[in-house]
């Protein structure tokens, strides 16, 4: 890819290919983050979270992973989960805007609230982002498993 201020990748077409699943840990969420990004948008579809997301970049591939930290629910009606999702730009210093999807797994968290509460009920998922200059963003969906 070029490196080029003016380039911004264009997102995948509209179907998410859930390759990832999420993971659920007690690290603390200022331990899981690394690179930063801002948090466009958020959908469930099925068991399959979509995140879009953008940040600099260009020259070098980057991963994520989504954490599900601290492994319990919020008490609240809907219960809450709070996912961190974790941005690598693996030493990526281009400046180009990018733009991805990332799709994620989350059965996981219908599996550990179908463990502790033995039925199923609706999930709010609040996605944290990650930028310096915006602490606290988050957003919600609401997950029916």
């Amino acid at each position: 890819m070029h490196c080029s201020p003016n380039n911004i990748e264009p997102l995948p077409a509209t179907s998410c290919d859930a390759r990832e699943t999420v993971i659920i840990t007690a690290t603390p969420p200022d331990s899981l983050q690394l690179d930063s990004f801002a948090l466009d948008t958020i959908a469930v579809n099925g068991d399959t979270l979509s995140l879009e997301v953008t940040h600099g970049g260009g020259c070098k591939e980057h991963t994520y992973a989504l954490y599900m930290s601290p492994g319990v629910f919020l008490e609240s009606f809907p219960v809450q989960a709070n996912l961190y999702l974790q941005h690598n730009a693996n030493g990526d210093a281009c400046k180009a805007l990018l733009r991805k999807k990332v799709c994620v797994n989350v059965r996981p968290i219908a599996a550990l609230y179908e463990k502790f509460y033995q039925r199923r009920d609706p999930i709010r998922i609040n996605v944290h982002g990650h930028l310096p200059a915006r602490p606290g963003e988050k957003l919600s969906v609401l997950y029916q498993p």
